[in-house]
Parts: structure tokens; C-alpha cells; sequence
């Protein structure tokens, strides 16, 4: 019965129009919690519900994720035009606080050095693909080896559309020898989703100590502005490295250096 409710819910998030990433993101998670909960989703108590939520030292942003995912399920089950449930077992998860943070910056050079130098297995496997392709979380979540040979990656982006992206060296010396397959996996070789993917990383990244600095948006950021600047600031070439359907969103991607700020202030003519 809690895989049918869960799939009636994923129809009824498409019938609302949401993205398909946020749906993936959503049915995901709630099948994950479906398998963890000791009598499944929809037998769970308050009390399973708060206990698996806050499981291991997640992330507050983390933390709100997982309760905003279960109150909507379990507030559309509820619903007395007609319920599937009889108790809204998510209604009394606490609403937590999360600071309002500033915008996710680029990571530097020296930064990705750093972290790939010390972020070790399976987590450079994330952070490469952002980095030096430019991919998205949920589209590191899509990657497979078969879709890398040593002149392009082929990525399946936003929308259902497909963008190809010339594969750095960096990448192909280290997934050259990787056997077909998703490259996101665990350390038992199982695929992770996209909430993983995300999760994962940013929490690896905060563990190295980037926490409130980095995220792993911020190495697709440091991707973009390395684009973008080395294609002489063509801010097209980036757009569509990046898979921009406009080119107003690639401009919140390129982050100006200080230097070429200070640099365009020193340059000014004196009157």
C-alpha cells in the first residue's frame, strides 16, 4: 500500500506542474524513508518519523529538507476531501530556523586543488564532474561511464535536454578506467540519488572544513567563472557549457575576481 500512496503522490506532484527534479528528489526520499521506518511511511509514528529524521549529524538545511518532503506527503494523505491516511504523523515535526545565508560563491583555485587533494573515495567522484564539467547535482546523479570518452561528456540536463561538453583531462585520467556504469555510487557500488549526491557532497565539503563557505553548486560556479574566462569573457560559451536556457542566469554564475575589480578601479584615467 505505502509504494501505491507514494506513487499516487508523484502523480499528483506532476499534475501540480513541478520540476521533474524535484519530484525525482521527493519520491526518492520518501521511498528511502518507506524502506528505513520500521513499520514502513505510512504506519509511521511521530516519534519514527522525528527519531529518523534526525538520524547522524545532518545539516540543519539538510534537516528542513527531509521535514518539508514528509509534512507534504503526509498533509496531501490526510487530506479529508479524501484521505488516505487517518493521522498526519509529520504535523508535529518541529519547523527548524535556517539563517538566511549569502549566495553561494565560486569556489577558487587553491579551494579545488585543496579538496581534491583530500577528499578521498567516493567523494572526488562528485566533486570532479562539478568542477571540471560544470554538472549539476542531479546530472552527476545521471552520469554514467559510457557517456564519457576522452573528447566529450554527454549530459542529460534539466528538461530532458541533452549537452555535450569537452572532457577535461583531469576527468578522463580519473574515470578512464572505471567500468560502465553510474559514476555516483556508494562504497558498495550502489547508485546515489540526487538528494545524495547533494547531500554528500556539501556534507564532505563542511567536514573539510568549507562549512557556510563552499557547497557543491560552488564548484560548478568555479567551473562556470573558469569558462567564462577563458574564452576571452564570452558569456555565451559559458551559457551553454553550463546548459543556461538564459543568459541572465549564466551572469549570476560568473563570479568577478577581486584582483580584476581592483585592476579596472587602477586603470581608470586620472581627469
Amino acid at each position: 500500500m505505502t509504494t501505491d500512496l507514494i506513487a499516487d503522490y508523484e502523480q499528483h506532484l506532476k499534475n501540480r506542474r513541478r520540476a521533474e527534479v524535484t519530484i525525482e528528489g521527493y519520491i526518492g526520499l520518501l521511498r528511502r524513508m518507506d524502506r528505513e521506518l520500521p513499520a514502513g511511511l505510512t504506519s509511521a509514528t511521530t516519534d519514527e518519523l522525528h527519531a529518523w529524521v534526525f538520524t547522524n549529524d545532518r545539516a540543519v538545511s539538510t534537516l528542513q529538507h527531509y521535514i518539508t518532503v514528509a509534512k507534504g506527503f503526509t498533509r496531501w494523505a490526510t487530506d479529508p476531501r479524501e484521505p488516505a491516511l487517518d493521522y498526519d504523523a509529520a504535523a508535529e515535526l518541529p519547523q527548524l530556523s535556517v539563517s538566511v545565508r549569502r549566495p553561494v560563491r565560486a569556489a577558487t583555485g587553491v579551494q579545488v586543488a585543496d579538496i581534491l587533494d583530500r577528499a578521498g573515495e567516493p567523494y572526488i567522484d562528485l566533486f570532479i564532474p562539478a568542477a571540471f564539467g560544470g554538472l549539476r547535482c542531479v546530472e552527476i546523479h545521471r552520469l554514467w561511464r559510457e557517456h564519457m570518452t576522452q573528447e566529450e561528456t554527454r549530459i542529460y540536463g534539466k528538461g530532458g535536454k541533452y549537452r555535450s561538453v569537452a572532457t577535461h583531462p583531469r576527468t578522463w585520467a580519473h574515470f578512464k578506467d572505471r567500468p560502465d556504469g553510474p559514476i555516483a555510487r556508494d562504497r558498495e557500488g550502489k547508485r546515489l540519488t540526487r538528494d545524495q549526491v547533494i547531500h554528500w557532497g556539501n556534507n564532505r565539503l563542511a567536514r573539510m572544513g568549507y562549512d557556510g563557505q563552499l557547497t557543491m553548486h560552488s564548484l560548478r560556479k568555479y567551473f562556470g567563472t573558469q569558462v567564462y574566462e577563458l574564452s576571452g569573457r564570452d558569456i555565451r560559451v559559458a551559457q551553454e557549457l553550463l546548459g543556461h536556457s538564459y543568459v541572465t542566469t549564466t551572469q549570476k554564475y560568473v563570479a568577478v575576481s577581486k584582483e580584476r575589480s581592483t585592476s579596472a578601479v587602477l586603470a581608470m584615467d586620472l581627469p
